[in-house]
This record gives C-alpha cells, sequence and structure tokens, in this order.
C-alpha cells in the first residue's frame, strides 16, 4: 500500500490513472479492508472505496451502519455523506423503495440539523413521493409535517401542516399524529397566529401521553412527547409568562436528555433561552444558553448553536455585556454554513450594539434592517410573539426575539436605542448579577 505526504499528491497520482486502472485498485482496496479486523472509521473506508470502485449492492450494504457509526462519534456530516451516499446508489443496487424511503427521511433530519435547508428539503420532497406513490398515509403526514417545520415561517409551510393534520386525524393514535399537531402548531405561531396555534399545541401533547407506553410506540412516542411539550409550552409562554410554561419546557428538555434524545433536547434548549429573552429572564437565559451550546457543541449540531449563539448575544445586548456580545457575535458572523436569516438578525443585532456604544446609528441603514424584518427574513420582529424551535429535521424557526411580518408602523422589538435608560439598564445588570 502506498502513503503519500500531501493530500493534493494523492489527488494527481489518482486523477492521472486510467478508470479502468482506478477501478481495479479502490476493488482492491475495499477487499483488503474487508478482510482487516473492526476498528473505527473502517467502515466509512470501505463505503468510500466500493463506491469509487462501483459496487452499489455493497454501498447499500455498509453506508448504513457506517453512518450509525460517525453519529456515535458525533460526526453528522460523515453521516449525511454515508447516507447520501447510500440513496445515490439505491438505484443501481435495486434497493427496495421502503428501504430508500427510510433512508430519504433520515437524510431530511440529519441535513435540518446541520443547517442545510435546501438539501433537507429535497430529501423530505423525495421520501414524500415514493410515500405517495406507495399510498403510505403515515409516511406521507411525517414528510408533510417535517417540510412545515423545515420551511417555517415561510407560506408554503402552514400549506404542507394543515395537509399533515388531515392526514393524520385519518390515523390511529401514535407518533404520526401527534407530529402533525405540533407541526401545525408551529406553522400557525411563526406565521403570526400563535393564539390559534394553542388548540393543536395541546392536542399535540394530550395525544402524546395517550400513547406513551403503547405497544409498539417504543422511542417513537417518547420523541414525539418530548416535541410536543416543547411547542405547547412554547406557544403558551408567546402568550403570556407563567411558572407552568417554563415548567413544562424544562421537562421536555428533561425528558429528552434522559432519553438521550439529543436534537429534542437542543430545541427545547433553543426554545428555553428565547423565551426567556422573550420575558426578560436574563439570568435563566444565560444559564440555558451555556448548557444549551454545550451540548449542541457536543453533538455538532450547527443550526441549534446558531440558534443559541444569537439568543445568548441578544441577552448580553440588553444586559449591556457589550464585550462579550461582541464576541459571540463575531463567533455567529464566521461559523459554517450559517442560514442567510441567522446572518439577517446577526447584522441586526451588531447594528444595535454600534448604536447603543454611540458608534453608529444612521436611520438609512435602520431602515434596511426594518425592511429586511417586516419581510420576515431575520428572527426578530414585533415585540410579544416567538418563533418556535423543533428538533434537527422537526426543526421549525428560530425563537428568540420575535416571529413573522408585522405592519410597517408596529414596534420592532430590537430596534435601535439612542438613549439606552440608565434605570433598566441596572435593573437587566442585577438580574444576572453584573450590576
Amino acid at each position: 500500500m502506498v502513503s503519500f505526504r500531501h493530500e493534493l499528491a494523492r489527488q494527481a497520482v489518482h486523477d492521472a490513472l486510467p478508470a479502468g486502472r482506478r477501478l481495479e485498485l479502490h476493488a482492491a482496496l475495499a477487499d483488503a479492508l474487508a478482510a482487516q479486523p473492526p476498528r473505527a472509521g473502517l467502515l466509512a473506508r470501505r463505503v468510500h472505496h466500493a463506491a469509487l470502485a462501483a459496487r452499489p449492492a455493497e454501498v447499500c450494504r455498509l453506508a448504513p451502519a457506517a453512518a450509525d457509526e460517525a453519529l456515535q462519534v458525533s460526526s453528522r456530516r460523515a453521516a449525511v455523506s454515508l447516507l447520501t451516499l447510500a440513496v445515490d446508489h439505491a438505484a443501481a443496487a435495486e434497493v427496495p423503495a421502503g428501504q430508500r424511503r427510510d433512508w430519504l427521511e433520515r437524510l431530511g433530519r440529519l441535513r435540518s440539523s446541520l443547517q442545510d435547508v435546501p438539501g433537507a428539503q429535497q430529501a423530505w420532497q423525495s421520501a414524500l413521493a415514493m410515500h405517495e406513490t406507495a399510498g403510505d398515509a403515515a409516511g406521507q403526514v411525517r414528510c408533510r409535517a417535517n417540510l412545515a417545520l423545515l420551511l417555517s415561517p415561510r407560506p408554503e409551510a402552514l400549506g404542507h401542516a394543515q395537509r399533515a393534520r388531515a392526514l393524520g386525524d385519518t390515523l390511529a393514535p401514535g407518533a404520526e399524529r401527534v407530529l402533525a399537531c405540533y407541526a401545525l402548531a408551529v406553522a400557525l405561531a411563526n406565521g403570526g397566529q400563535v393564539a390559534e396555534a394553542l388548540a393543536p399545541a395541546r392536542a399535540a401533547v394530550a395525544a402524546a401521553e395517550a400513547v406513551v407506553g403503547l405497544p409498539g410506540q417504543g422511542s417513537a412516542a417518547l420523541a414525539a412527547l418530548t416535541q410536543a411539550l416543547s411547542v405547547c409550552a412554547s406557544v403558551e409562554l408567546s402568550l403570556a409568562s407563567s411558572a407552568a410554561g417554563f415548567a413544562m419546557l424544562e421537562r421536555s428538555i428533561a425528558l429528552a436528555t434522559e432519553a438521550r434524545l439529543a436534537e429534542q433536547a437542543a430545541a427545547g434548549w433553543a426554545n428555553l433561552a428565547g423565551l426567556c429573552l422573550m420575558h426578560g429572564r436574563y439570568a435563566q437565559l444565560a444559564a440555558a444558553a451555556a448548557r444549551g451550546l454545550a451540548h449542541a457543541l457536543a453533538h455538532d449540531m450547527d443550526a441549534a448553536v446558531s440558534q443559541l449563539r444569537l439568543r445568548q448575544a441578544l441577552g448580553l445586548i440588553e444586559t449591556g455585556d457589550w464585550p462579550q456580545a461582541e464576541q459571540v457575535l463575531a463567533q455567529l458572523e464566521s461559523a459554517p454554513g450559517a442560514t442567510d436569516r441567522t446572518r439577517a438578525t446577526t447584522a441586526v443585532a451588531r447594528a444595535r450594539l454600534q448604536a447603543l456604544r454611540g458608534e453608529a446609528n444612521e436611520a438609512a441603514a435602520w431602515q434596511a434592517h426594518l425592511a429586511v424584518a417586516l419581510a420576515g427574513h431575520t428572527g426578530i420582529c414585533r415585540r410579544g410573539r416567538a418563533r418556535l424551535c423543533g428538533r434537527g429535521g422537526l426543526a421549525a424557526r428560530r425563537c428568540g426575539a420575535g416571529g413573522g411580518a408585522g405592519a410597517a408602523g408596529r414596534a420592532v422589538r430590537h430596534r435601535p436605542l439612542a438613549a439606552r435608560s440608565p434605570a433598566r439598564l441596572a435593573a437587566a445588570q442585577r438580574a444576572t448579577g453584573r450590576g
């Protein structure tokens, strides 16, 4: 076996080989690796060489297990690459349609957790088309609900959620019915209809409580319960602060953590941090952001990291810890794969920080920020509403400062303040122990 000191050298030699010779070498490497004893990373290497040796059946046989291995060490990007190879080779390997649908759904969830919205949307839409061809109602509910959560607050999200709920009502009690209920709640809330979201949010919790522990439900029912609790609590807290609402949200996080449901736990931390920001609970926000970030970073979850850092930065600005806010904003601006919405919201937060410091406060710049916010392209909107966040593949968008678009004459929650109230700032600093 030949080794190279530099990847570019290896790639140059590889590309210079005739196509037939490359196939032979990769086939030989795949066979040699298959004879070796199991060790970390071996399956992924076997998949790689099987793909380059044009062995689709071998790719599809090994890639799902290799993706599982990657997830065990929190390498979501590697898992996505491996599952993508399985999906791409499935037709040539004549993989059964049901298995292909499962891979596409799994790929949709993973891509969502990495903020790859176009990739996740493509995976869910491909799975949906296959479920429709097969007449699989439960699969259609999962795909439409996840599309609603992924695309929220875009207008098409509500249509997917409504169709998921209508189809879910035809199913027996189970995780899919719960998913359809809370997807509708999220789509309504993120679209500005928070009061209307309360009924489906509560229906989701009731449906989830009813199926947990039933035969055949397994971990899916518990996952559905954690998500339903998180969404219901977030809707209720968007309408009014209450101890019961915060307790429900904390119960969701505790259940998800105990059951090792990493994505659900991350969504709960993001929702908790955002709602603490909304209600001025800055000490609790700081704690939730710190714990949530530790969790999300440990599990390679870009979307949750960005959401939590954004809430953390806004809370630091509110409490006058501007040097630390500057550091967090810098992390957001350099984050890999940040969405346009996250970048736009970060830009508004930075502009506010500059205005509070007396560095810049131009009317034209704020008019531009306001136009972007009112068009629904940031996570910052008028006071009193918070975007809800589901788990990775079930992720709806931002809670934090608000959600949706509103009339231009209505107040924007995070508007520039040329003269910050010293009394209010002092009170905020006391709330976080810095006064």
